[in-house]
């Protein structure tokens, strides 16, 4: 369980810079992060990463599909990790 904490700490880090990396660069109208890696960082764990940059840096938020599809992959992902804890929890009694 230890890893998959440094995991998602990384994953979101990094989800989060690039970000803010984009951001910059649209301003400066120099070349830019591809949408699919944005959202690779995204289905790969860095939603909430992604999702706070995208709110704090501006970015993205008017493009339809990164406002509403991040915020429900960040739901879904959420959900299954409940699941995930509810099912250690119920069948195993892990608790984290």
């Amino acid at each position: 369980m230890n890893f998959l904490r440094w995991y998602l700490i990384v994953v979101n880090a990094i989800a989060f810079l690039l970000a803010g990396i984009d951001k910059a660069r649209a301003v400066r109208c120099v070349w830019r992060i591809p949408e699919r890696v944005l959202f690779a960082s995204c289905f790969s764990g860095g939603t909430a990463g992604f999702y706070l940059g995208m709110l704090l840096f501006r970015h993205k938020v008017r493009k339809r599909r990164f406002a509403l599809g991040v915020p429900l992959l960040l739901f879904g992902q959420a959900l299954l990790a409940a699941l995930f804890l509810y099912f250690l929890n119920h069948f195993y009694g892990v608790y984290l």
